[in-house]
């Protein structure tokens, strides 16, 4: 018997492929299958539960506003003592076992794999779509490669971090709210265009 795939909350709700506007300028909002593991500690032990975290996945730890991005892993952090760790399932092992098997008490994980959905924005003109949305400054001055942010987007409570510098922004919402956040982030993406694949 093969292992059970991940279904999107978003699959059958959306037709994939383009929308809107045509010309180079459009962007790409794909579904991201991601293991989710958030981390909390006393805050009196976030410095060692912060090693703990960066002996069992390799990557260093993030800091306010600041992600760490390596691959198709990311660590964001949500508030002092608290960081969301992402990663692909495409390219996963078991996050939640990686991280249960080094990071010990006092320290708490919990899985949020279900409860929460990536959305991928991608292209040249994924920051004025964004901006429609939110009202963070996310000028490339201000809101560069490996930056994060909590915020709302479009009415919708959300974290979501930069990865590179194309711009690709990958958009964490709950589940519940995946296909409320798309019904408004196509119709904002139209104007340029956009290729869609949930």
């Amino acid at each position: 018997m093969s292992a059970l795939e991940p279904l999107s909350p978003l699959r059958g709700a959306f037709f994939p492929g383009h929308h809107g506007a045509s010309g180079a300028g459009r962007v790409e909002i794909r579904h991201i299958a991601t293991s989710i593991v958030e981390v909390m500690a006393p805050p009196q032990h976030e410095a060692a539960v912060n090693g703990m975290i960066e002996q069992a996945l390799g990557i260093g730890v993030p800091k306010p506003g600041v992600a760490v991005v390596h691959g198709p892993l990311a660590a964001v952090w949500l508030r002092p003592a608290s960081i969301m760790v992402l990663e692909e399932i495409a390219n996963a092992g078991d996050l939640m076992k990686r991280l249960s098997s080094a990071v010990t008490a006092p320290a708490a994980l919990v899985d949020q794999t279900h409860a929460k959905t990536v959305i991928r924005l991608s292209g040249a003109n994924a920051r004025p779509v964004m901006a429609k949305g939110c009202r963070l400054d996310l000028h490339p001055r201000v809101f560069r490669a490996a930056a994060s942010a909590s915020t709302q987007i479009g009415h919708i409570n959300c974290t979501f971090l930069q990865r590179d510098e194309a711009p690709t922004f990958d958009i964490v919402v709950p589940s519940t709210f995946a296909r409320a956040f798309l019904d408004w982030l196509l119709p904002a993406s139209e104007e340029f265009g956009a290729e869609l694949d949930v």
